[in-house]
């Protein structure tokens, strides 16, 4: 099954949402395999007002904050920064990247440019309602429950995590279950 590297508007917009509090639930629960993943920067600059909320859940193993360490990886961060890549999302990438092909984690942005250019390096990427297709498909989510908490998103100025692609929940997903992790 699948690992999540979330960015820091992402994590916002689901804990906004109260999927996150799901998934949480679900690896509390075993149907979903643990930790889920953070950035360095983003747990520790852009989400340094929840830094609490974060070290509660990596105590519990239901976070692991992954940083890049090694010159060449930072070389490579300073790049991606200098061509426009916000400096989280660009940790998120070249961390991923340094990560064996097989077990790379899924990138989860809200950001359209990160996830074009994470594609673009060869990684999975996805918005927020990718991610919840997928998890909806493993079973892992209840489609009651999400739906529920999704209601918000049908308030078009809501932009909550909101795709810009989403018109209401069913139809959306779907349109996403045929090409889940393309938004």
């Amino acid at each position: 099954m699948s690992r999540y590297l979330i960015d820091s508007d992402a994590w916002l917009a689901l804990r906004k949402l109260s999927v996150l509090e799901l998934m949480i639930s679900a690896i509390s629960a075993d149907a979903l395999p643990g930790p889920l993943l953070l950035c360095e920067y983003a747990a520790r600059h852009e989400l340094s007002s929840i830094s609490s909320e974060l070290s509660t859940l990596e105590l519990k193993t239901h976070l692991r904050i992954c940083a890049v360490r090694e010159r060449p990886k930072k070389l490579q961060l300073r790049g991606l920064i200098k061509k426009g890549t916000d400096k989280g999302e660009a940790e998120a990438i070249v961390w991923s990247l340094a990560q064996e092909r097989g077990s790379r984690p899924c990138f989860v942005s809200v950001d359209r440019e990160a996830r074009r250019m994470a594609r673009k390096k060869g990684l999975t990427a996805g918005d927020v309602f990718d991610l919840i297709v997928d998890l909806l498909h493993k079973r892992v989510l209840n489609i009651t429950e999400v739906e529920s908490k999704l209601l918000v998103w049908e308030d078009r100025r809501q932009q909550l995590g909101r795709p810009s692609d989403f018109t209401n929940f069913h139809e959306t997903l779907k349109e996403r279950q045929c090409s889940r992790w393309s938004g």
